[in-house]
């Protein structure tokens, strides 16, 4: 059993607790917050109380990462969990310094039925190569009364806006499926007109090969999550609770036309006890603990992933300017 301190309570945090908290491996031993002591049994305001843990896990408002990353970097001898992005500003990206054996920055996506699925469907032929991924993840957090006096509304703090809290987790999952982008079209804005940073982004990338994906994430929309990789073979398909496969490419109608392929569903979450988020979410956590607790050291490859796909929304143009 690993003790584990969190950073934050509310919100994010709050989901993280409740998923360490159930964990056959860990326990939590203290909840921390700078300003004051959380209502929480291991609530503290004594950051020195976390020093004391087997791990960590970073889940305060993006732009205070990199000086929790940098405190427990030097003086912290377990294991670190950031939520991404790793940090919200360029110059702190240029020096950080984490040992990324003890360290994970959580993309979680990269632990979802979607991806296992596009793994999967890529091994087996039904998906074919991958030649366009698209994402559309929108809900109506910037019309909540709480919303115009929070971080996320406040372009000084939330610097890239909704880009770097939702649609860097559709840019991440891209780039796993193609690598680095050639070119890219960028289109912020303000939709609902509460706060000064962008709760609404459209992010349109090429790939080498001719491969290409389009991210859309939006505060002021309704609910909706939907997710597409289109291969030259099938399709996978997320839309709002439901994880199917589409394939193969030559699916004819009786008059010899193609027809749409015929449709498997690998995962109903509509009924379940979590959507694909949190399902994802709870994998990353689980990955996380697992290693902390056996000793064990993240690849190399999955930190240096995790920045690049931090660095490419720290080059976006910024609300202010930055």
């Amino acid at each position: 059993m690993i003790s584990v301190g969190i950073i934050g309570h509310r919100n994010h945090a709050a989901r993280l607790l409740d998923l360490v908290s159930a964990a056959d491996q860990a326990e939590i031993a203290a909840v921390y917050h700078p300003d004051y002591v959380p209502p929480h049994p291991k609530g503290t305001s004594d950051i020195g109380a976390l020093f004391d843990m087997d791990a960590v896990m970073i889940a305060s408002p993006n732009h205070t990462h990199a000086d929790y990353l940098d405190r427990f970097s030097k003086d912290f001898g377990g294991y670190i969990f950031c939520e991404k992005p790793a940090v919200s500003r360029k110059e702190d990206l240029d020096r950080l310094d984490i040992d990324p054996s003890r360290a994970f920055i959580n993309f979680n996506y990269r632990h979802s039925g979607f991806a296992q699925a596009v793994t999967d469907a890529r091994r087996d032929g039904r998906l074919g190569k991958p030649i366009q991924f698209s994402a559309s993840m929108t809900q109506g957090l910037a019309f909540k009364a709480d919303y115009p006096a929070s971080w996320r509304a406040d372009a000084a703090q939330h610097l890239h806006g909704v880009t770097e809290t939702k649609a860097i987790h559709q840019i991440d999952l891209a780039f796993h499926i193609f690598g680095a982008p050639v070119d890219l079209r960028y289109t912020p804005s303000n939709q609902s007109g509460n706060g000064t940073a962008y709760d609404t982004c459209s992010v349109d990338l090429s790939f080498e090969g001719g491969a290409s994906a389009h991210v859309f994430a939006s505060y002021a929309g309704t609910l909706t999550t939907h997710l597409q990789l289109l291969g030259t073979n099938g399709r996978i398909e997320y839309r709002d609770g439901v994880l199917s496969c589409f394939s193969p490419r030559n699916t004819f109608d009786d008059r010899g036309y193609f027809a749409p392929p015929p449709e498997t569903i690998l995962r109903d979450y509509r009924n379940g006890p979590e959507d694909m988020y949190q399902e994802s979410l709870r994998r990353a956590v689980a990955y996380f603990l697992d290693t902390a607790q056996s000793g064990g050291e993240f690849p190399e490859s999955e930190m240096q992933a995790s920045l690049n796909s931090t660095e490419f929304v720290l080059n976006l143009p910024t609300a202010t300017g930055n």
